[in-house]
């Protein structure tokens, strides 16, 4: 079963050979349906898409969500149903049979501010998110940590201030993490931007790696770990 052709919509590996995608938009103002659909690619020579099945109530369609893959649970934030920017958690534990989403229903959001739409990294066991874009169309620059504690509460922490300026505002970037470093890659914002940020968690200090800036202007894209690269 082939997904249909989208854009905006939220990937993560589930492990290093199988891949799962959700939502995105397919153009003309539609959305893609809000179903799971898996790569498998342990063999090669089979690889294949399949549909999950999935009871029971599911996240909705939406675009421009984050979803990664923490701690044997698949985990999506945020969007944006094609009428406004949401804010709402869902989780999906991979080894409970039958597969079911389920709401966070828990958290308070006056305290993470607007709803968003976002892009996201992992580190710590934590989903981290940096920037995004509110419903009024505004780009942001602050970064959140959502975190589950042993006894199963859900709770978001902010990064600590740091005395250098943190990257500029953007939505549409791409983020990933290289140890304890989050790399902020290109977005959209006032303008968009070219310059390859990182912002280093451990010590809180933000810079930019004149090393790498001469990238192509670019929003959309998407960036990935290989081998530590």
């Amino acid at each position: 079963t082939l997904p249909f052709a989208r854009a905006a919509h939220a990937a993560a590996c589930v492990d290093h050979s199988q891949m799962v995608i959700c939502g995105g938009a397919t153009g003309g103002g539609s959305l893609s349906s809000d179903e799971l659909y898996l790569l498998d690619i342990r063999n090669e020579e089979t690889s294949q898409w399949m549909s999950v099945p999935v009871v029971r109530t599911t996240p909705g369609r939406r675009y421009g969500h984050t979803m990664i893959f923490s701690k044997l649970l698949l985990i999506v934030f945020g969007g944006n149903s094609g009428q406004q920017a949401g804010c709402d958690i869902w989780i999906l534990d991979v080894e409970r049979s039958p597969f079911q989403w389920q709401e966070v229903a828990e958290l308070l959001w006056e305290s993470v501010g607007p709803f968003r739409v976002c892009r996201d990294g992992r580190v710590a066991g934590m989903m981290v998110f940096f920037g995004g874009q509110t419903a009024e169309n505004k780009s942001l620059k602050d970064t959140w940590g959502l975190r589950q504690h042993q006894d199963g509460r859900w709770d978001w922490v902010e990064a600590p201030a740091t005395r250098s300026a943190p990257p500029e505002p953007r939505f549409q970037h791409s983020c990933i993490f290289l140890d304890s470093k989050l790399l902020i890659v290109g977005g959209r914002g006032p303008e968009v931007n070219k310059s390859v940020l990182q912002m280093n968690l451990r010590v809180a200090q933000a810079m930019q790696s004149p090393e790498i800036s001469t990238l192509l202007l670019g929003h959309a894209h998407a960036a990935v770990l290989i081998r530590g690269l």
